[in-house]
């Protein structure tokens, strides 16, 4: 599907560049690197990482406050349940994780809307200075398993879900 599209583009473009050039493989060749370009640049676009997917929430002056780690989802109720949820307020804990999460590349997937069954939701609470002598509290959350962030793909190995898992089994013994 995505090819037709480019040759497509390609034989279009190229029609249109023939106007200007006398020689068609001149055309050619600027019209194949241009849509190429293109596609390469619309394709990256959908690249980020963690730490600019939630730059306006955490940043390097933002102080953080606690991280809740919710490991039951109900998958009838379509929630977690709060009961099991794991509040982690140790620095050097946080510091880790927020660590393991800024290693994260992601991919927006736009076939890929919410996560069915997660293994994780996770809160992080976060102060940040709005202007001079005005802090701002709040949480944000997302939901993740071994493949997903929500509605990106993790494109990167990480040892996050592992790093999860233990924090949780060391919580409940």
């Amino acid at each position: 599907m995505d090819i037709m599209v480019i040759i497509s583009a390609v034989i279009t473009v190229t029609a249109i560049l023939r106007l200007f050039f006398k020689k068609k493989i001149t055309a050619f060749a600027i019209a194949a690197f241009l849509v190429i370009g293109t596609a390469y640049i619309i394709d990256r676009s959908h690249y980020t990482t963690f730490i600019d997917l939630y730059s306006d929430h955490l940043n390097k002056d933002s102080v953080i406050r606690s991280i809740t780690v919710s490991t039951a989802y109900l998958p009838d109720e379509r929630r977690f349940d709060p009961e099991e949820d794991i509040e982690i307020e140790e620095e050097k804990i946080m510091n880790e994780i927020i660590q393991a999460f800024s290693e994260l590349e992601l991919k927006k997937d736009r076939d890929h809307h919410y996560i069915e069954n997660p293994d994780y939701r996770v809160r992080i609470t976060t102060t940040n200075e709005e202007e001079e002598g005005l802090l701002r509290t709040e949480s944000f959350y997302f939901n993740l398993n071994d493949k997903y962030l929500n509605n990106y793909k993790v494109v990167n190995d990480s040892n996050l879900i592992e790093m999860l898992a233990a924090l949780v089994e060391n919580e409940h013994e």
